[in-house]
């Protein structure tokens, strides 16, 4: 009679085996997972607290030449990168949605035959500036040329600087009449060995504009010649020349800070009669700069100065018509050529 062998091995019971099997993957998964948690565990451990990876670089959208259709340029979108000049055309818009970046480089920039609409936010500016964003000149910023319009209104241009055969500038706008310009920062236009200014108009152009700040420019931080602007509650600092007026320069100037400027207002034209009224001059070394001609009884009304060298230099001329300086605390007058101011004879005008 045969008997059967009694199987002790595991390998020679089948159910035994598999069990054993699982017991031995399940404890080589549970070795992988706690090396996984160590590793990560260790470089954890390996940054400070509440370090964070920084983001990927967003991909610029490249743009160039003539736009020839109304465009959107969107938060999406941004950053634009300028790769040439941008032109709109006549009869075209190009739109500019809030918190978008627009960037450019040298012989590079937004020059406007049609209208640019760029309105952004208090919280949501759009931004206008260069592409190393490190000094002033490193790309040619906006122009609006002849009859072209436009909005600019809660945005920041810096490091711009474009020559319109005239002057250069940030923001040029020559000979245009329909842009509406406030809450907007233009600075750190000052191009090394050039005087640049940072808002510049010319040729007929009309603006009026509130809310204004510009600062950081070796030439005027806003120029004027032959062209008209109303400025309000704005802030014009640390220039070489706040705002200059030239030839054919029709300026009103209210409710202002006019601080930290080499000269404050320059007028560079006998013949310019400014309005200025109700303006802070702050830090300049030089107030005002005017020719006798350039007073008139509403050139200065409530203007307050403080910290100057001289509150008003008068360069010489001849006074056309009567006139009362204030004679507030604070004021300096100085005479620094002397041609004809005041009358010898009778009738003629008194300076007072």
């Amino acid at each position: 009679m045969t008997t059967k062998r009694k199987s002790n091995a595991w390998w020679e019971q089948p159910g035994k085996a598999h069990g054993r099997l699982m017991m031995a993957a399940r404890l080589a998964c549970a070795i992988a997972c706690t090396v996984t948690l160590a590793l990560a565990l260790a470089l954890l451990l390996a940054h400070p607290a509440g370090a964070r990876a920084k983001a990927a670089p967003l991909s610029a959208t490249p743009v160039s030449g003539v736009i020839t259709s109304d465009t959107v340029w969107t938060l999406a979108g941004s950053p634009y990168q300028l790769t040439d000049h941008v032109i709109v055309a006549q009869g075209v818009t190009l739109t500019i949605q809030a918190g978008v970046v627009v960037s450019g480089t040298t012989d590079r920039g937004i020059k406007v035959d049609g209208r640019l609409v760029a309105i952004g936010a208090s919280s949501q500016p759009i931004t206008f500036t260069s592409q190393a964003g490190t000094a002033g000149g490193q790309w040619d910023g906006l122009a609006f040329r002849p009859g072209s319009s436009g909005v600019l209104r809660h945005g920041v241009l810096r490091y711009g600087g474009t020559y319109n055969g005239t002057a250069i500038a940030s923001l040029s706008v020559d000979g245009a009449t329909g842009l509406t310009l406030d809450h907007f920062v233009i600075r750190d236009g000052a191009a090394p060995g050039d005087v640049s200014h940072g808002l510049a108009l010319l040729g007929g152009a009309v603006l009026s504009s509130s809310a204004l700040t510009v600062s950081g420019h070796s030439g005027a931080g806003v120029h004027v010649e032959n062209a008209r602007l109303t400025l309000a509650d704005s802030q014009v600092a640390s220039n070489a020349t706040g705002v200059s007026l030239a030839a054919g320069a029709v300026v009103t100037l209210t409710g202002s800070a006019i601080q930290n400027n080499t000269i404050g207002v320059d007028c560079a034209d006998a013949a310019d009669r400014p309005s200025l009224s109700g303006n802070s001059f702050a830090a300049n070394a030089t107030a005002l700069r005017l020719w006798a001609e350039n007073l008139g009884p509403t050139t200065l009304t409530a203007n307050s100065f403080s910290g100057t060298a001289a509150s008003i230099e008068f360069r010489g001329g001849a006074l056309l018509q009567d006139t009362t300086l204030p004679a507030a605390s604070g004021h300096t007058y100085r005479l620094r050529v002397c041609e004809s101011i005041g009358g010898q004879f009778g009738g003629e005008p008194v300076l007072r």
